[in-house]
C-alpha cells in the first residue's frame, strides 16, 4: 500500500493563466503603419493610398517650400513689429513733445496770473493782502479743477484704460489705446496745470 500511495501522489500540472493572455492582446493598440492612425490596421486604410501620389522628389521640394513660405512668414512678422516698436516711439515723442508744450503754456498763464496778482495788490492798497490761501479757497480750487472739461475727459479715457488692462483679451482698437496710456497721462497733467491756473485767476476776481 505504501508503493501504491507513492504512485498516486503525482504531482499536479500548472494552470495555463489564460486571463492574462487575453488581458495582454487586449491591452495591445492597433495602429495604422501610413496615416498612424489607431483605428485600423494598414491593409485596411483609406486615407493614404498604399501606391505614392508624388516622387520622393516632389515631396522633397514641398517640405522646401513649405519651410520658405514659414521663414517668409516669420520675417514679415518680425518687420511689422519693427514698424510697430518705431510707431510706438514716435507717438511716445510726440506725446512727450506736446506735453512740454502744454506745460510751458500752463507756466506762462502762471506767470501771468502772479502779475496780474502783483499789480492788483499794488493798486488796491486798502484791500488786505494775503500770502497763501484758505482751506475754503483751496478745496475750491479743487472742485473746479475737478470740473474742467479737458481734466474729465482725460480721466474718463484713463479710467477706460485701467478696464481694459485687465482683460485677458484684447482686439486691435483696445491695445491701440491701452498704448495711449503714456500719452493721456501727460495730457492730464497739462490740463490740470492750466485749470488751476484758470481755477486761480477766477477765485482771484471773484474775491
Amino acid at each position: 500500500e505504501r508503493s501504491r500511495s507513492r504512485r498516486l501522489k503525482f504531482k499536479t500540472p500548472p494552470t495555463i493563466q489564460t486571463n492574462d493572455s487575453l488581458g495582454i492582446m487586449a491591452s495591445v493598440i492597433v495602429q495604422c503603419s501610413r496615416c498612424r492612425g489607431t483605428d485600423h490596421i494598414a491593409k485596411d486604410c483609406r486615407k493614404l493610398s498604399f501606391l505614392r501620389s508624388s516622387t520622393r522628389a516632389e515631396e522633397r521640394e514641398k517640405r522646401l517650400a513649405q519651410q520658405a513660405q514659414r521663414a517668409a512668414g516669420r520675417e514679415e512678422q518680425e518687420q511689422e513689429r519693427l514698424e510697430y516698436d518705431m510707431r510706438k516711439q514716435k507717438r511716445q515723442e510726440q506725446a512727450e513733445q506736446w506735453a512740454a508744450r502744454q506745460a510751458e503754456r500752463a507756466m506762462k498763464e502762471m506767470g501771468k496770473q502772479e502779475d496780474w496778482e502783483s499789480s492788483s495788490q499794488s493798486t488796491a492798497s486798502t484791500a488786505p493782502t494775503r500770502a497763501t490761501l484758505t482751506s475754503e479757497e483751496e478745496d475750491q480750487l479743487q472742485r473746479m479743477v475737478a470740473a474742467d472739461n479737458n481734466v474729465r475727459r482725460y480721466e474718463k479715457k484713463l479710467r477706460e484704460i485701467a478696464q481694459l488692462e485687465v482683460r485677458s483679451s484684447l482686439d486691435t482698437l483696445q491695445k491701440a489705446k491701452i498704448e495711449k496710456k503714456h500719452e493721456y497721462e501727460l495730457e492730464l497733467n497739462a490740463a490740470r496745470g492750466s485749470a488751476l491756473a484758470r481755477a486761480r485767476q477766477e477765485l482771484q476776481r471773484t474775491t
